[in-house]
């Protein structure tokens, strides 16, 4: 008889590992949604600020260095985003647009508030 193991990811343990010092459960962790336009081939990695899309949405404008080939610059957008918003970089995923520069981030365990709040103050403190 084998023995199967469920490998959890980072965000995952991070999740439970909350749950475990407060009162959360692991189903209750946040999961902040982020709607971005992405620049890749800038010449700095920054955050420009909000935008409104075609349908009149708020979307954060994001500029990475990474050329977008082999999916460089999502990969580089991801590891900006989690560093700029002190999360880890397993936190932050791209949930829809992987070939468009309208992307859906997905940041684990951060609520819509928090996270809104550190971008602001990242804008703020250009």
């Amino acid at each position: 008889m084998t023995r199967q193991t469920h490998s959890r990811s980072p965000a995952e343990t991070y999740c439970l590992g909350l749950a475990a010092i407060s009162h959360l459960s692991a189903r209750a962790c946040p999961i902040a949604d982020l709607a971005l336009k992405l620049q890749p081939g800038a010449s700095v990695d920054r955050i420009d600020g909000w935008e409104t899309d075609a349908e009149g949405r708020p979307v954060l404008k994001v500029r990475v260095r990474a050329r977008p080939v082999d999916g460089e610059a999502n990969e580089a957008v991801t590891r900006f985003l989690a560093k700029t918003l002190g999360v880890s970089r397993s936190a932050v995923s791209v949930k829809r647009g992987g070939q468009s520069r309208l992307k859906m981030i997905s940041v684990e365990g951060l609520d819509e508030t928090i996270l809104r709040e550190r971008i602001e103050a990242l804008i703020a403190g250009r």
